[in-house]
């Protein structure tokens, strides 16, 4: 088949998603006579695998895919480029033909084609006809994707960040069994996309890697100012200007270090700006519930955003409290890791769907794309990537324009 590995191409569409390989090959090729009335996915079982296709039909679209595009690779033909007409018959395949425009602006953006951003500022800062200074609080997720945009726009932009990384949630909370309860493809900036990960739902260790990289790759090292806290911001109506307090970070304070990346400023000291972001998340101060009594437990206790690692808890019986992700993810490895007897308590039941696995299945020996681990590598997890367009893609098979990050 023209170069093309036969078994590869069949293990590739064999472990794909049914419906995104056909919508993603129908891209490639062009050939939106794929996607077919009859493998069109049921909009009320859309958490269901196969999403209302039997056994068969999930074959036969799969050979359908698999079929056209070793066709679409053996002639050598550049990959198509949709218009806007194909890519919403696209996505009325997806969502249903009837709310397809209802998606389209959403889902182009998640999309982000190659050498598209959609979110990019239409505006300047040159067309305010005077500078403009912006603080952003937290280099977080949001930080940072708030940090970016307004650089692009020509904000000039400082962002504080009271740990000594960027990060967020994502460096400060490490329970054991801490990762995002979101896919990856949702979970990760629509201008920072990447093939590199782990698991679909990725853990700690991985999303902080990704955050780590974007900050470093965009450049935003240069605008954070690490160590230091917001304590107060307020504003004043006639200059129209925001006071913010900033205070040097505990950490930097008994270590001596206050004049990093050439700041200078004490605790207390009170800077200016013209607008701010509030970024400062949610997931990173402890919230104790108000349990009778527990002042006086004599245990070792702690919330799971403050994680102790020096408590053994191999052979003890634990306690959590909550029905949250925290609580199912860090009480599934507990037993799995020191075979430790749990118990829950909760206000009200929680609802959480239960999966076999954190990682679609895929080929022992294959990888995701180029910039994937392969299956075992990274946090011990034994699993390997799941492209962040829905469907994964061997090497030598990767569509033409999917980015490779850098690391």
């Amino acid at each position: 088949m023209g170069g093309v590995d036969d078994a590869l191409l069949q293990a590739a569409c064999t472990a794909a998603d049914v419906h995104p390989l056909l919508c993603a090959v129908a891209h490639r090729t062009g050939d939106l006579s794929l996607l077919r009335d009859e493998f069109e996915p049921d909009q009320n079982q859309l958490l269901v695998p196969g999403r209302g296709l039997t056994a068969e039909q999930e074959a036969a679209a799969r050979a359908l895919a698999g079929a056209a595009l070793g066709d679409h690779l053996a002639s050598g033909r550049p990959d198509h480029a949709l218009t806007p007409e194909e890519r919403r018959r696209i996505y009325g395949f997806l969502v249903g033909t009837g709310v397809a425009e209802h998606w389209d602006g959403f889902l182009t953006e998640e999309l982000a084609l190659p050498g598209s951003d959609p979110r990019e500022p239409s505006w300047h800062a040159g067309d305010l006809g005077r500078g403009f200074r912006c603080a952003v609080i937290g280099a977080g997720a949001s930080g940072l994707a708030a940090a970016h945009r307004l650089r692009q726009a020509g904000i000039a932009v400082t962002v504080f960040e009271k740990n000594g990384d960027v990060g967020g949630t994502w460096l400060e909370n490490v329970y054991p069994g801490c990762r995002v309860d979101v896919p990856n493809q949702l979970y990760s900036y629509s201008f920072a996309q990447t093939n590199d990960w782990v698991s679909r739902f990725s853990a700690q260790p991985d999303l902080l890697a990704y955050l780590q990289a974007v900050a470093k790759d965009l450049d935003l090292a240069d605008c954070i100012r690490f160590r230091r806290e917001v304590t107060e911001a307020r504003f004043d109506d006639s200059a129209r200007t925001w006071s913010l307090t900033v205070r040097v970070g505990m950490d930097a304070q008994m270590s001596g270090d206050t004049e990093m990346s050439g700041d200078t400023e004490m605790p207390g000291d009170t800077e200016e700006f013209d607008g701010i972001v509030c970024a400062v998340g949610q997931l990173n101060r402890p919230s104790f519930p108000p349990i009778p009594g527990r002042e006086r437990f004599a245990g070792p206790s702690f919330h799971s955003a403050a994680w102790d690692d020096t408590v053994e808890l191999a052979g003890r019986r634990v306690a959590s409290s909550g029905r949250g992700p925290a609580r199912r993810n860090s009480s599934r490895t507990w037993r799995v890791r020191w075979a430790t007897s749990t118990s829950t308590s909760a206000r009200r039941p929680g609802c959480c769907r239960r999966t076999t696995t954190a990682t679609p299945s895929r080929p022992s020996s294959t990888t995701c794309c180029s910039s994937c681990r392969p299956t075992g590598a990274g946090t011990g997890s034994g699993s390997s990537g799941s492209c962040t367009r829905g469907s994964w893609w061997p090497p030598g098979l990767i569509p033409s324009g999917t980015s490779t990050p850098k690391r």
